[in-house]
């Protein structure tokens, strides 16, 4: 079955950003611990505006021990990093991309990404640009939602 993909041109965002290294399915959780204890203590909660993260390693290609994953978080302005916590500030490139909104459970999000990929793969009119990450564009929901009502905007860059 195929998905529903839609193209987009997604605009540069500045973020705050924390990195994590090992599995995905343990580094991303850890990021997004670390980097949403940050913005609670350092009172940014009001600012955030939207959550994205990706893997900086091709997990075909990368041993699991050093994948490397990158929570981030745009606050809509300027904020400087903080060395002693490992957060860092983070242009992340816009462009194009294929997208998939994807509906449930994070755990999903590691097959989904590789049934796109295939799709997109097979489309001789779509080039994949392997020199951007492939990103999850996170909708903030509010605590205690359940997980089948999770949406993540997967996105896939492409060249054009």
């Amino acid at each position: 079955m195929d998905l529903d993909i839609r193209i987009e041109t997604l605009e540069p965002v500045d973020s705050v950003a924390v990195r994590r290294t090992g599995p995905y399915r343990e580094s991303a959780p850890e990021a997004w611990a670390a980097l949403w204890t940050w913005i609670g203590e350092n009172g940014h909660g009001e600012r955030v505006r939207r959550a994205i993260g990706y893997g900086i390693d091709d997990p075909a290609k990368t041993p699991a021990s050093i994948l490397r994953y990158e929570a981030c978080i745009d606050l809509g302005g300027n904020v400087d990093g903080d060395d002693d916590a490992g957060i860092v500030r983070r242009r992340l490139a816009g462009g194009r991309h294929a997208i998939h909104t994807l509906r449930g459970p994070y755990r999903q999000i590691g097959e989904a990404f590789v049934q796109m990929h295939q799709q997109l793969a097979a489309d001789p009119g779509t080039d994949v640009d392997y020199t951007r990450p492939f990103i999850e564009l996170y909708d903030l929901h509010e605590p205690g939602t359940p997980e089948e009502q999770f949406v993540t905007h997967l996105c896939i860059p492409i060249g054009g």
